[in-house]
């Protein structure tokens, strides 16, 4: 997913324009702040609680992928209601990004059910799939001289929610849209500590972007957010630990508290 998302921001900063550049960094921006209100709500909770039984667990996946599906759904009113509202060049990426985000949050979701549940090979598969597909889509926008910072985020979006529906078809998982709000108020005790954490740490950072695009225009959110590309191997590291540790100290915690403190600690 790193990947995909890594080659993808190098080919627009090789091929965009400044402006456009920034534009398209805006709409990842977006995306970003999207993954981690999800997360919080929604996916961070079957880390923790995936159940103990495989219809429980396939229940309890369909529920959280659901809820992600209508936070994804608010969130992209909220995108598509803005980008009327925002200068041509935003624009147009944003509103893609705000159609497609109910797709690509239950795609996140799927991978974080990958992990909860021991299976990480589906996760390889879901991500696996989108970075070959992004490579073609890449090629092909620029071989017919389609490049520009919407059709770069509607190709890049549209891979990746098929490689969601490529995961979720392997591993028999339908969203259950009418369990979404009751999974969200079922695991709140953990959601509102996620997402205060989200809010106060990577958050503030995130709309920053956009604050910084209200005063020094969208070049320099493009500057930006070049520069953090750079940073992906780290942030590889940090959102794999979270992902793998996690399921992995709450199986340890069922046999023995000392040995989480252990793990914790060693």
């Amino acid at each position: 997913s790193s990947t995909s998302n890594f080659i993808t921001t190098v080919v627009a900063a090789r091929y965009l324009d400044t402006n456009a550049f920034g534009a398209f960094a805006l709409a990842i921006v977006a995306y970003t702040m999207n993954l981690l209100i999800v997360r919080a709500l929604c996916a961070e909770a079957i880390l923790v609680r995936p159940g103990a039984t495989d219809a429980e667990r396939r229940a309890r996946a369909a529920s959280a992928v659901g809820a992600a599906v209508w936070v994804g759904v608010v969130l992209g009113l909220l995108y598509v209601g803005a980008g009327f509202f925002l200068d041509k060049t935003v624009r147009g990426s944003l509103m893609v990004l705000g159609v497609l985000t109910p797709g690509l949050l239950a795609q996140d979701t799927m991978r974080y059910v990958s992990f909860a549940q021991g299976r990480p090979r589906s996760a390889v598969i879901n991500d696996g799939f989108w970075l070959v597909s992004q490579v073609v889509v890449l090629v092909t926008l620029l071989q017919l001289d389609l490049f520009g910072p919407a059709r770069l985020v509607a190709g890049w979006g549209l891979v990746g929610i098929a490689a969601g529906l490529v995961q979720m078809w392997v591993d028999r998982v339908v969203p259950a849209l009418g369990e979404g709000f009751a999974w969200v108020r079922t695991n709140r005790d953990l959601s509102v500590r996620y997402l205060a954490d989200m809010v106060s740490g990577q958050g503030a950072s995130l709309i920053a972007s956009y604050v910084l695009a209200g005063v020094a225009g969208v070049a320099a959110v493009g500057a930006i957010r070049g520069a953090q590309t750079l940073f992906g191997p780290v942030n590889i590291v940090l959102l794999g630990s979270t992902m793998v540790l996690v399921p992995e100290g709450r199986r340890i915690a069922e046999r023995s508290s000392r040995k989480l403190l252990v793990m914790c600690t060693g």
